[in-house]
């Protein structure tokens, strides 16, 4: 075996030295033609030249002379060059062998050398529906017109809004309501359009669709059926929408129920059917959440006559895809994607059609301040001719204008007021350095003598850290609350209530609060925390200017963060944002008060740490309420000042 083994060697070595000493004649060879054809070039040059020289008749004789010597000289040359020649295509031959050969192993072939070139942008092309919206004006300064002159609307719903503080309807409304109940008396097999709003935060979205319906629902109703189904992101936005349905249902006889996490599910289960399976209620206000497990453990519970489907904050929705509600919802009423889209046949209008002649598929109206500029994200609702409404331009003028060009013109690449926000709305934004975010935050305060306002922050901790600060340094002139899900669900209500009804100055919250939550009289918004989103903070903003009143907007920034929040505001188009500078005077004034703030909320953190691994174990003799209320007594400041949620009994409960 190891002579076989020594053989085998000994003839791959000699082959390998075979091998290179061919490698190593051809390379000879194509280096003596390199060089040859250097001498040939060079021989034509001077050829050239010599030829120029002697162009005069006077010297043909000399020039016959010398030309034979030259013809003697290229004749050896290209004698030896065709020699050369013939050895070159050999070489040549060999070579192309050798890389056929190589593209047979490899299974490619050679491709030739590319030319990198610049490709053109490819512009975004919206569709039809996107790029040509029915412009709406976001002037919420001027009056609309008054609700008493509008026959579509019945008596007691006239009433009820008339209780409501609602005489005159904004912008948004006036177009909205009557469309939609236009669109909604078509005779079957006919269906209403899908219809999309995009419209600025506080200029009256809710109302736009719930008086539409609950009007309908009024003039159609024979006996109770579910007939509109509201999804929202959110509990609390939830709760706000279903007040006012039940405002606007007073005296109408039309049901309405909010189903939410907070209430036993047997007990609604019985609120909304039956023991026929009948339903009890005309109206549902709920989150994603809630549907889905009504849809899988509420028996007989059906939207077979369901005839809208509002879905507020829309954007939101698109991203909510842990429970995925909508695609559990299109399993449940049994229709196809086919049979949602735009391109019908008669065939299917007619499948679309129930026993009664009604349609299988409701009406689907999407609402957001944000709504994606995204046709994909939009095409997941299987939208049917859908109808985009959008507010923008502060004046009737400029809105007349706008609309005269896009007659003239058609955009297919912007989506018209995707971020606008109100004309009423004043935009800042203040420098200062990370370390003295608080003590800014207390100067705008102080400085601008802002008495109701909210402030965002980025984390649930920040915002309980920052309540305490606040609180400390502002003492008994005002009440400072923090609002997050750590706080008991009753404790939360609390501090909303408290905050409607006055007896709260200012709420520290995370983003949780910056959707839809209409709290009225707001006269600042400050994110102490750059958002992350534009969304975000579009959202954070318009909880102030809301419903025609006047409102600021203040974002704190570091001196690093201004790259980030110039390409924000370029993203929504906006270049109006003034700086508000911080007043330095009353931050060195209070600077020592500041540093024992600091000391303060730096103890009261460890107090709570100890409080809550105890409260695990054992009741402690010494609550941590009153441990603050000694700390804080150092500096004359009053234990009731403390917000809700460093009290002892609050933190046990979260």
């Amino acid at each position: 075996m190891e002579l076989f083994l020594i053989n085998r060697y000994d003839e791959t070595t000699v082959k390998n030295e075979e091998l290179a000493s061919k490698n190593l004649e051809k390379l000879k060879k194509k280096i003596e033609l390199k060089r040859i054809d250097k001498i040939k070039n060079e021989i034509s040059e001077k050829t050239a030249e010599n030829s120029s020289e002697h162009e005069n008749s006077s010297d043909e004789e000399e020039i016959e002379n010398e030309e034979p010597k030259k013809k003697k000289k290229c004749f050896s040359l290209e004698t030896e060059g065709d020699s050369n020649k013939s050895e070159n295509t050999e070489i040549e031959d060999e070579t192309n062998a050798h890389n056929n050969e190589t593209v047979e192993d490899h299974g490619f072939s050679i491709m030739p050398e590319h030319k990198m070139e610049k490709v053109a942008p490819i512009k975004m092309l919206l569709p039809y529906w996107m790029a040509n919206p029915d412009l709406i004006s976001g002037d919420l300064t001027t009056k609309g017109p008054a609700i008493a002159s509008f026959d579509y609307l019945c008596e007691t719903l006239k009433k009820n809004l008339k209780s409501m503080k609602i005489v005159n309807l904004f912008p948004v409304q006036e177009t909205l309501i009557p469309w939609i109940l236009h669109v909604n008396k078509m005779p079957p097999p006919f269906r209403p359009r899908d219809a999309c709003v995009s419209a600025v935060t506080g200029s009256g979205k809710t109302l736009s669709y719930a008086l539409p319906i609950v009007q309908h629902i009024f003039d159609t109703r024979t006996n109770c059926k579910l007939r509109a189904l509201v999804i929202l992101p959110v509990h609390e936005l939830a709760k706000q929408v279903f007040n006012v349905f039940d405002k606007l249902c007073n005296n109408l006889k039309i049901r309405v129920i909010l189903l939410t996490k907070r209430r036993n599910f047997e007990l609604e289960q019985k609120l909304i059917l039956n023991d026929d399976g009948e339903s009890k209620v005309d109206i549902v206000v709920t989150t994603g959440g809630r549907l889905v497990e009504h849809l899988f453990y509420t028996k007989l519970f059906n939207l077979k006559d369901l005839k809208f489907l509002v879905i507020d904050e829309a954007d939101h929705a698109m991203s909510q895809v842990h429970n995925d509600w909508y695609h559990h919802y299109i399993q449940h009423i049994g229709v196809s994607n086919e049979l949602q889209s735009n391109r019908l046949s008669f065939r299917d209008l007619l499948m679309q059609m129930k026993d009664d002649g009604g349609c299988r598929i409701p009406q689907k109206l999407l609402f957001s301040a944000t709504l994606s500029q995204d046709p994909e994200k939009l095409n997941m609702f299987n939208l049917f001719q859908p109808k985009l409404f959008t507010t923008m331009y502060s004046s009737n003028e400029e809105l007349l204008k706008v609309t005269l060009a896009n007659q003239k013109e058609e955009h297919r690449g912007n989506f018209l007021g995707k971020y606008t926000t109100p004309v009423e709305l004043s935009e800042f934004y203040c420098i200062t350095e990370y370390k003295l975010k608080p003590l800014t935050l207390y100067g705008l305060i102080k400085k601008n003598n802002w008495r109701r306002f909210l402030c965002f922050t980025n984390t649930i901790e920040t915002s309980h850290r920052l309540s305490f600060v606040l609180q400390t340094l502002l003492g008994t002139d005002l009440v400072i609350e923090e609002l997050s899900s750590l706080l008991p669900i009753k404790i939360r209500q609390k501090v909303l209530q408290n905050f409607n009804d006055g007896k709260v100055n200012a709420i520290i919250c995370s983003d949780a609060l910056a959707r839809g939550i209409d709290v009225p009289n707001i006269e600042a918004v400050i994110s102490y925390d750059l958002p992350k989103h534009l969304k975000t903070y579009i959202h954070r903003i318009g909880r102030t200017a809301r419903a025609g009143n006047k409102g600021t907007a203040a974002t704190i920034i570091a001196p690093d963060q201004i790259k980030s929040f110039e390409k924000l505001l370029e993203t929504a188009n906006k270049t109006s944002v003034a700086e508000m500078k911080p007043d330095h005077e009353l931050e060195e004034a209070n600077a020592l008060k500041y540093a024992n703030t600091l000391k303060q909320l730096q103890k009261a953190l460890e107090l709570e740490e100890r409080q809550l691994k105890k409260s695990k174990s054992k009741p402690t003799s010494v609550s941590l309420f009153e441990k603050l209320q000694r700390q804080v007594k150092e500096d004359d400041l009053p234990y009731e000042a403390l917000p809700e949620s460093w009290k002892p009994e609050n933190l046990q409960a979260s």
